[in-house]
């Protein structure tokens, strides 16, 4: 053990040797352990995360939100048809109370047979001014009670008698059924 510390007394590259290793382990474990352990640290949240999702997927109140959900998206409704296009004049009435505007045209339904599925689609024409017509527009999109808007169609109409011009918008809802075959 004296030869060693003579030959390290010697040779002062050799005195730093311990050290160097010394600071290069507390580094090695600042950042590379230190990451490490963080690392698992967020595995082990996520994971409980993940177990948690897991026993809402499995809830059946959660599964009928989830599929009342979808069913909302794709425009599903087992109603009849002149319950939809009531339920959705009901809801431009509601609207026309918060915007101005008036509605000009309400054709008769289009209804398209697409094997098990029956495709509704209804139309409504209103007529007012650009602001009030976007932000019908925008309510009506995200109204839960509305059949899902497929399109829209903005059009300036010019009446030549009264040399007036005002601005149209068509809505076009579809609806999906489920037929009884």
């Amino acid at each position: 053990m004296n030869i060693n510390l003579k030959i390290l007394l010697k040779n002062p590259r050799l005195a730093i040797f311990p050290a160097v290793i010394i600071i290069l382990i507390v580094l090695s474990f600042k950042f590379g352990f230190s990451r490490t352990w963080n690392r698992i640290s967020t595995c082990n949240d996520l994971l409980k995360k993940l177990e948690k999702i897991d026993q809402e997927e499995s809830d059946p109140r959660y599964l009928e939100q989830k599929l009342t959900d979808l069913e909302h998206q794709i425009g599903f409704s087992n109603l009849p048809e002149t319950e939809i296009r009531q339920n959705i004049l009901d809801r431009l009435m509601v609207a026309g109370s918060l915007f101005t505007f008036r509605i000009t045209r309400i054709p008769p339904a289009n209804i398209y047979q697409e094997d098990d599925f029956e495709v509704i689609i209804n139309t409504f024409s209103v007529e007012g001014n650009y602001d009030h017509l976007l932000r019908l527009l925008n309510k009506l999109e995200f109204d839960r009670e509305v059949p899902k808007i497929i399109s829209s169609c903005f059009r300036l109409n010019k009446d030549r008698i009264t040399n007036k011009t005002s601005l149209s918008l068509s809505l076009y809802f579809q609806t999906i059924r489920k037929t009884n075959r």
